[in-house]
């Protein structure tokens, strides 16, 4: 099922606090939103269907602070949507790359997240 609303952002496990940046989406109907600090959410800019594959970019922040999940909010439309659809938790010391997939939509929502290696998980 594809989604045209979407609300995406990292959050620390602990404190709940926004955290990285996301680089801007090739797929258009997707915007960055400055929620806490520049950048730090993305978004949709239409009401338009989104792809049922996606693949969105997060860069973490340099200095240390913790563990994550993505948090995302998602609508198919105004009366069908999901808030608060987390991914697993996220070590970004780790190697292994995390993976969890939306369990509400037949969707596949890829982020690659960047700290000193390539990684990816999908929520």
């Amino acid at each position: 099922m594809q989604y045209a609303g979407i609300l995406l952002q990292a959050r620390t496990v602990d404190t709940r606090v926004i955290v990285g940046r996301w680089t801007p989406s090739v797929y258009s109907g997707i915007r960055l939103k400055s929620c806490s600090a520049e950048a730090d959410s993305l978004t949709h800019s239409n009401e338009l269907p989104k792809p049922v594959t996606t693949r969105y970019t997060w860069n973490a922040p340099t200095l240390p602070f913790g563990d994550i999940e993505f948090v995302a909010t998602l609508a198919v439309d105004y009366e069908t949507f999901w808030t608060v659809v987390t991914s697993e938790v996220v070590r970004l010391d780790e190697t292994v790359i995390t993976q969890c997939k939306l369990s509400k939509l037949e969707t596949s929502i890829t982020i690659l997240y960047f700290r000193n290696k390539k990684k990816q998980t999908k929520i």
